[in-house]
């Protein structure tokens, strides 16, 4: 099998696998949202990317990626960063987010928890996410979020099951995200690694 050019990453939210030294790619998300990731140096990314229609609105929605990962031993990675949202002019959402992740680029699980503010509120934040290799050009992935506030109420999930079409320098992503309470409805996604 080619080596996935995506193991950094699986719908959306990272993995602890850190994205190399002048490698990275474009992600486009509902033909909307549109990211860049690159490696920095062989532990430390940086992304970014904005929100179509609110970027032509003139009141553009972005978003802010860094990262760092670490190999520990053969096949156990560690890592964290920030994820950072916002509307120019409107202030913004920032998560700080820890991530291990066991096993190889092809079969993995991550554990991670993050901690936010919104509306002056701590949230945490846990996620499990995971991804097999089924063939050279097909895996299989999920990505699940439990949102809870420091008042334990309004709790929340979101997740995204379903698979990753893989080539080795372009993917294609197809699932349901589902939300708790609400009917799933599809996810597709774009990647094109350089």
């Amino acid at each position: 099998m080619f080596p996935s050019s995506h193991a950094t990453r699986y719908f959306f939210g990272p993995s602890a696998i850190p994205l190399k030294k002048g490698k990275g790619y474009y992600h486009n998300v509902f033909l909307v949202g549109n990211f860049v990731n690159v490696g920095i140096t062989d532990n430390f990314s940086f992304g970014g990317g904005l929100e179509f229609f609110s970027t032509v609105s003139g009141s553009p929605i972005y978003f802010l990626t860094p990262k760092v990962g670490f190999e520990v031993k053969e096949n156990v990675h560690v890592g964290g960063g920030f994820l950072t949202a916002g509307m120019v002019g409107e202030g913004n959402l920032t998560m700080g987010y820890g991530v291990s992740t066991l096993g190889s680029s092809d079969k993995n699980a991550s554990f991670g928890m993050g901690f936010g503010v919104a509306d002056d509120d701590l949230g945490v934040t846990f996620v499990f996410s995971g991804t097999t290799r089924l063939s050279n050009s097909i895996a299989l992935l999920t990505e699940n979020y439990v949102f809870k506030n420091s008042q334990n109420t309004n709790n929340a999930y979101i997740g995204i099951h379903g698979i990753r079409i893989l080539g080795r320098k372009h993917s294609f992503d197809f699932g349901l995200l589902v939300f708790a309470g609400v009917v799933p409805f599809p996810y597709v996604a774009y990647s094109k690694s350089f």
